[in-house]
């Protein structure tokens, strides 16, 4: 006897956040099967101080030998992310695991070193094929070898639609070079909050990030007097996040 589709979905609405509740109704009867391990597999966070190379190689066997669960993925969490020297692969860590999720929506890295996003094979990386179906990336206490490695994971990106960082660090200073004029992310919204030189390099010309279409920014800052030195035409809201007094919101 099956379920009534409207009687399955008031269900599991109700037990959307209640892993185990949802895992036992995946368990009970076969009409929940597919709904219940959608919601399940939803998000996926990936965690392992020591061996989380080891971890994502695991979870990308996962991935290759179970499509449906690779389909169900919506948000993944991906800390301590590291690519050692050794790891000879064409592709980086980062990537090989987000070809794999075609409904992937969201993804963080925290914690993480840049070698794991861009490698110590940078041409490589900056010659993958985009990946189209992330909309937000998020990017905490995370440490970029150059600005070169920082903008071509923007690039690899170029469907992104919100760009979050807070307390991403680049090691060397120097302009990016080598990167594709034409291979750039058009995001809606930036919450940056970093370090002021950084923020200005990802807002001039040689960022990988386009300022077109940007309708919101959020920036970190000092003091009321830094704001963009130029004109962002489509902006409409502006807010300088003030680490020494209240924040003030700029309706333009």
């Amino acid at each position: 006897m099956n379920i009534p589709q409207e009687t399955l979905e008031e269900i599991l609405d109700h037990l959307r956040f209640d892993f185990h509740s949802l895992k036992a109704c995946s368990l009970t009867h076969s009409s929940f099967l597919p709904p219940s391990h959608r919601l399940l597999f939803m998000t996926v966070e990936i965690r392992h101080y020591r061996h989380q190379v080891d971890s994502c190689l695991k979870f990308r066997d996962t991935m290759v030998a179970s499509k449906y669960m690779a389909l169900s993925i919506r948000y993944l969490i991906l800390h301590y992310l590291y690519q050692h020297l050794e790891d000879q692969s064409d592709e980086c860590m980062l990537f090989s695991l987000l070809r794999l999720l075609p409904k992937l929506q969201r993804v963080k890295i925290d914690h993480s070193l840049s070698k794991a996003t861009g490698m110590h094979n940078v041409d490589s990386f900056r010659s993958a094929p985009s990946i189209s179906n992330i909309r937000h990336l998020i990017l905490t206490d995370t440490k970029f070898e150059s600005f070169t490695h920082l903008f071509s994971l923007f690039s690899n990106l170029e469907q992104l639609d919100i760009i979050t960082m807070f307390q991403v660090t680049v090691k060397d200073v120097s302009s990016p070079n080598h990167l594709d004029p034409f291979r750039r992310c058009h995001p809606s919204a930036l919450d940056l909050q970093i370090g002021r030189p950084i923020i200005e390099r990802l807002l001039s010309p040689q960022s990988t990030i386009s300022l077109k279409g940007l309708r919101v920014l959020n920036i970190l800052a000092t003091d009321a007097a830094y704001l963009p030195s130029f004109v962002i035409p489509s902006l409409e809201s502006l807010t300088l996040r003030l680490t020494r007094s209240k924040c003030r919101t700029l309706g333009l």
